[in-house]
């Protein structure tokens, strides 16, 4: 009966499906032995197909487990030697595996699980960083889960994008690529055996139209690119090359920046765009690779509101992926051009941009000291707030 528990599921919602995939457990109040026997008959079968809660292996011991006990249970009636009696050895390899297989683990496992996180992984409340991902998992799936769920849920996690229902996964991507890499984590030595053959074997067969929906999974695990084979490395490289910027933006394909020879076929297809393209990307996928291109477009603004709007869509989303040397040239840039220097939301913006690249105090304090002097020095119109200037004096 410590199966029945396992197909168990604690949710209250998950129950009617255990009740059909058990085929009327109702049986055993009712006594009814020929259910009964079928009932019995079919529980492993259905633990191991229905539910998708054994490994192979694991369903072979159980299976055997299963026969010896029958042997065991309703033994021929014949002379006492041929009566079949277990080894001690065999007797202890049982117990093993039934505390092994089933009941050291808790009762959520298999199907009921997955089809579990699946609802978690769409909902509103799901973990945003990493970090509570990483905790999320550990505690809800990981720290008691057996090798065949990691499995099942990285192999899920994995087809989701590619699958039937893709469409529901639409804007999750990177939300799938990061949880992925938080399993990763937790059960490197599963995910190390299964990953590499599996997503090979995948991504060959899937179709052109999704196929760029392995570009988050890319930047979280770039191992993924060699696991490919090349003609589906090929097939990446040309979607990249030839798919429409909205294409490249709904498959967040700026991602694969991660991957190097992708990085340069990227480069060219923003360098190709036209500048309202480019600011829309930047807006929608900021990335340490378009940093450079960013500062030009900012230094270039011609006019205030071109420069605060482009600060503001521009410069602030990029604000994390800036070095102490970008905040020199990107500072510069501000003070050569009255066009951004005297705007009006310019003190604003900038003084959102000190917050966010605090970090890389006090190597950037020098750069911000020298604008504000130059600003005050040229006697200007620009209302710099106090509280940058206190801000800047105060590391």
């Amino acid at each position: 009966m410590r199966l029945v528990y396992a197909l168990w599921p604690a949710p209250e919602e998950h129950r009617d499906y255990v009740f059909k995939a058990l085929d009327e457990p109702a049986a055993i109040g009712a006594n009814n032995k020929q259910k009964l026997q079928k009932f019995e008959a079919d529980l492993l079968n259905k633990a191991n197909s229905d539910l998708q809660l054994l490994a192979p292996h694991e369903y072979t011991a159980l299976e055997r487990l299963q026969d010896d006990r029958h042997l065991c249970a309703h033994p021929a009636f014949v002379v006492e030697d041929e009566l079949y009696q277990p080894s001690p050895e065999l007797v202890r390899l049982h117990i093993l595996h039934a505390l092994q297989y089933l009941l050291v683990h808790a009762p959520l496992q298999g199907k009921s699980a997955i089809d579990r996180f699946g609802a978690d992984l769409l909902s509103s409340s799901f973990p945003v960083t990493p970090c509570e991902i990483g905790a999320f998992l550990r505690m809800r799936y990981l720290d008691r889960a057996k090798d065949v769920l990691v499995i099942n849920l990285l192999k899920a996690i994995i087809s989701a994008p590619f699958g039937s229902e893709h469409a529901k996964y639409a804007g999750k991507t990177q939300r799938l690529a990061v949880t992925v890499c938080e399993i990763a984590k937790a059960k490197s030595t599963i995910y190390d055996a299964v990953m590499p053959g599996f997503v090979a074997d995948k991504l060959e067969r899937v179709t052109d139209d999704v196929l760029l929906s392995i570009c988050p999974f890319l930047e979280s695990e770039p191992r993924i690119w060699d696991w490919l084979k090349e003609p589906d490395r090929t097939r990446i490289r040309r979607l990249l090359e030839s798919a429409d910027v909205e294409v490249l933006k709904t498959f967040s394909a700026f991602d694969a920046f991660a991957i190097v020879p992708l990085s340069e076929v990227l480069l060219k297809r923003f360098d190709d765009f036209d500048e309202t393209t480019q600011i829309s990307i930047i807006a929608a996928h900021p990335r340490k690779e378009l940093v450079d291109r960013g500062l030009d477009i900012y230094a270039q603004a011609g006019s205030f509101r071109d420069a605060e709007q482009l600060g503001r869509s521009v410069i602030l989303p990029l604000a994390k992926f800036l070095s102490a040397k970008d905040l020199e040239t990107l500072l510069k840039a501000a003070s050569a051009n009255e066009q951004i220097s005297r705007a009006s939301d310019t003190p604003e913006i900038l003084e959102r941009l000190f917050e966010r690249t605090k970090s890389l105090l006090p190597d950037s304090r020098p750069h911000w000291d020298g604008f504000v002097e130059e600003q005050i020095q040229k006697m200007t119109e620009i209302r710099l707030p106090t509280t940058l200037i206190l801000d800047c004096k105060s590391y």
